[in-house]
């Protein structure tokens, strides 16, 4: 396998992308998100994974079809998984491609071929045109073909799997990987939320990697825009905060109540500092949240 970074310098949290087959980095371009590192992993004729840094601490991993069947195989440690258009058992007639046509797709495999072959990806030529400018434009066909062979012997060996995956995106007009096929599949694995969309096997992985990315500046926007009615709106919230205060109150009934540094995550407004601080004697106090908070 291979990586490449399609946005780099992040410091813990990254989006990592293993391809689907004859998709390389130029598929995956608009995979980026605010304060996310993106990579992208591909060329699964030899399965030794590359090293990831290990400052990233927060790893979103994204898999699109034949990608699932790498990425379960990969060992990498992922905060969140996401198989897209794709299963871990993917050269197979229940579950996968079915195997006449997996190996027929290898054996006869040309510059033509594969142009149809990704005519049938898009679904249509209208689709089809947009998506040849994300391809390789000098694509190695015999390379791609022993990749697909490579896939073919090792997907018949037995794997010890494991992996939990927890979101699963089915194409519904797939020409490529039988909807029916993913369907059966994540039937199976009801830990998997799955969504099925209308849409050919082309992923619109931007979309999918958006819709799934924490947007965690429009989050901290929305709660400061708020803040002056939240406390009137917010009852929940004030029950957590007004029961968090009692909980303080058992856990140092008849001892020192003196702390020496306290950390609060999310202190928005200041309901729960209110609860804490008639409560407790902290030497200092460090607030993390999404926004610059006002003073209170």
């Amino acid at each position: 396998m291979k990586i490449e970074y399609v946005k780099r310098g992040a410091a813990t949290r990254l989006i990592l992308i293993f391809a689907g087959w004859s998709t390389d980095i130029r598929y995956y371009r608009g995979c980026v998100a605010e304060g996310w590192d993106t990579a992208v992993v591909y060329d699964y004729s030899d399965m030794r994974m590359p090293d990831v840094p290990k400052r990233y601490t927060t790893v979103y991993l994204f898999a699109y079809s034949l990608g699932v069947w790498a990425a379960e195989r990969s060992g990498i440690e992922a905060t969140v998984r996401i198989a897209v258009f794709g299963t871990p058992d993917p050269v197979s007639d229940r579950y996968g491609i079915p195997v006449a046509i997996f190996r027929g797709t290898a054996d006869a495999l040309d510059r033509k071929s594969l142009a149809k072959f990704h005519l049938r990806m898009a679904g249509d030529k209208e689709t089809y045109s947009r998506l040849a400018v994300t391809l390789p434009p000098q694509p190695d066909t015999e390379h791609l073909r022993q990749e697909l062979l490579a896939i073919a012997a090792a997907a018949g060996e037995r794997h010890a799997g494991g992996v939990r995956w927890h979101r699963a995106y089915l194409s519904k007009a797939d020409r490529i990987f039988p909807f029916r096929n993913q369907a059966d599949y994540w039937n199976e694995h009801p830990e998997t939320e799955s969504i099925i969309l209308d849409a050919p096997h082309a992923a619109d992985m931007a979309a999918i990697t958006s819709h799934c990315i924490p947007a965690t500046s429009d989050i901290g926007k929305g709660f400061a825009k708020a803040s002056s009615t939240y406390r009137d709106n917010a009852i929940v919230q004030s029950e957590i905060c007004r029961r968090a205060g009692e909980i303080i109150d058992s856990i140092f009934d008849g001892t020192d109540r003196h702390v020496g540094h306290l950390l609060e995550i999310g202190p928005g407004e200041g309901m729960l500092t209110e609860q804490w601080s008639g409560r407790l004697a902290a030497d200092c106090a460090t607030y993390i949240d999404l926004y610059d908070m006002p003073e209170y």
